[in-house]
């Protein structure tokens, strides 16, 4: 009896999780196929994951890379990754718009086959999985909404069609401000900041606006911009969430850590959940403080929401190798770096490691590796000196 009722609810799992699988392999291409076609850059798709490839099952077709996770559980969630290209607005409507397409299509030929064939047995009940779990998918695609998933870096993820609704807002947009937002979508964050200046004084009454800005100035480094137009918010709105964990970004970086992780506790009270507020407040407590075991306890609530962010990681393994967990904490590095290999934070932690194992060589190769990368990453002139000491003295 035990046995039969186990092997039910495995067979049943295997079912679902295989009916995952197929609406998301089908989905997923819907976007990929436009960008290969578009594009002359490699196309990824993540099944199981929003941008993991560890643990995963690699395929390769000349430009399209598939990563599947092995754990089957995992399948419900994909996503499809362009390459790092500009491509116009209505280019990048078009590939958003595909998959949900293609899931919709699935479902109508599902319930269409489910309606005609009405014989009892394996086949029927298939068709029946496939179409309601090609609903759910269509629906989730097809009604505009924010989601609380999050991409390999901490982004946040909208569904394709809340997507497609801020690419038709920035259509119309005027020619500075779709530009604008055409340098932040390629990470062109200089090009954004050197037009912002052009305009953005002329908009204190744009409270968006003004908003993105101030986080396009911060992924600038031009800090000083950003802490300006932050005063204009403060004098003129209420603070959200964002706005305090931007107000402690900014004050971090002019070395006001107390103050830094106040904002970061009222952004924390408006929105618990606010990842980057978590991330940067382990970041303050670990590298700011040397308050490592608490840091851990915020890196932690960062990554139970999104598991795969490469700076909270990088922060953790920083804190546990100082708190003398050693392997646990490089576990941690290398895995940050395995998911953005351009994450500054990861070499220094990394740098950190070997500078505890006294493999002094090693340490100053990372540190200047971080340094290469970002040279505003925090405490990375202190650290090489240190490795240079070590290196003296050995």
């Amino acid at each position: 009896m035990v046995f039969y009722v186990v092997s039910n609810i495995l067979l049943g799992v295997l079912l679902v999780s295989l009916a995952s699988l197929v609406n998301v392999i089908l989905h997923e291409p819907g976007h990929a196929i436009p960008m290969l076609v578009m594009t002359d850059g490699k196309v990824s798709i993540y099944v199981g994951s929003y941008g993991d490839s560890n643990n995963s099952l690699k395929l390769s077709v000349r430009r399209l890379n598939i990563y599947i996770k092995y754990n089957p559980l995992l399948w419900v969630r994909g996503v499809c990754k362009p390459p790092q290209e500009q491509l116009s607005i209505n280019r990048r409507i078009l590939y958003t718009a595909a998959g949900p397409l293609i899931s919709l299509a699935l479902t109508i030929i599902c319930f269409t086959a489910l309606y005609l064939y009405a014989n009892p047995g394996p086949l029927r009940f298939a068709l029946a999985l496939l179409s309601c779990f090609g609903f759910i998918y269509s629906m989730s695609s097809i009604i505009p909404g924010n989601t609380s998933k999050y991409t390999q870096d901490g982004r946040q993820l909208n569904n394709d069609a809340m997507q497609i609704v801020r690419l038709f807002k920035h259509k119309r947009l005027a020619d500075d401000y779709r530009e604008v937002f055409e340098f932040i979508h390629n990470k062109q964050y200089s090009e954004a900041s050197d037009l912002f200046d052009s305009f953005i004084e002329d908009q204190y009454h744009d409270l968006n606006l003004l908003r993105t800005a101030v986080s396009t100035y911060l992924c600038a480094k031009r800090f000083s911009k950003a802490e300006r137009l932050m005063g204009v918010i403060s004098g003129k709105y209420t603070l959200n969430a964002d706005d305090y964990c931007n107000l402690g970004y900014l004050k971090e970086h002019l070395h006001l850590h107390v103050e830094a992780m106040d904002c970061y506790q009222k952004s924390l009270q408006l929105n618990p959940k606010h990842i980057y507020s978590l991330n940067n407040a382990g970041f303050n407590l670990s590298f700011a403080k040397n308050n490592h075991s608490e840091a851990i306890f915020y890196l932690n609530q960062a990554l139970a929401i999104a598991p795969d962010f490469a700076n909270a990681l990088s922060s953790r393994g920083y804190a546990k190798i100082k708190l003398g967990q050693m392997e646990e904490g490089l576990k941690d590095v290398r895995h940050s770096l395995r998911i953005d290999e351009r994450n500054s934070y990861g070499y220094l932690a990394l740098g950190v490691y070997y500078l505890e194992k006294n493999d002094f060589r090693r340490a100053l190769s990372s540190f200047d590796h971080a340094k290469q990368l970002d040279n505003h990453t925090y405490s990375v002139y202190d650290y090489i000196e240190l490795a240079k000491q070590g290196i003296h003295l050995a």
